[in-house]
């Protein structure tokens, strides 16, 4: 029962993660910032948002405080790893296919990368 529950809420969080990432992205590139620094400033701005939602809310258990300390570490890790990755192929698809390529993948993208996201943060950021 945990494993649907914090399904659902990552599913919850995530679906406003990569809506703020995502606009963030097109703003900044509609603003001549290169595709690969505004992901990752976009994806910077969802990863602190992401950090306090999925420790404080996804994860979280009543009976255990977050362990905001121990999991800070291994998010930033895999914060790192995943933004490379989405760094790397948005910037790929803007040089290789234009702009507007990089956006329309942006979400795609995004939601493959959470699926991820998911499995490792259940497994190794916020074990217990």
């Amino acid at each position: 029962m945990a494993l649907i529950a914090q399904g659902l809420r990552f599913l919850l969080v995530g679906a406003l993660l990569i809506a703020v990432d995502t606009l963030l992205f097109i703003g900044l590139t509609a603003l001549t910032i290169d595709a690969r620094l505004a992901n990752l400033v976009s994806r910077l701005c969802g990863a602190a948002l992401g950090f306090l939602l999925h420790g404080g809310f996804t994860f979280a258990d009543e009976q255990d405080p977050p362990l905001w300390s121990r999991a800070f570490l291994r998010y930033a890790i895999l914060w790192l790893g995943l933004t490379a990755f989405g760094a790397l192929t948005l910037g790929a698809i803007a040089h290789a296919m234009g702009l507007r390529a990089a956006w329309a993948a942006k979400a795609p993208l995004e939601a493959l990368l959470a699926v991820a996201s998911f499995l490792l943060m259940r497994r190794w950021v916020f074990r217990r």
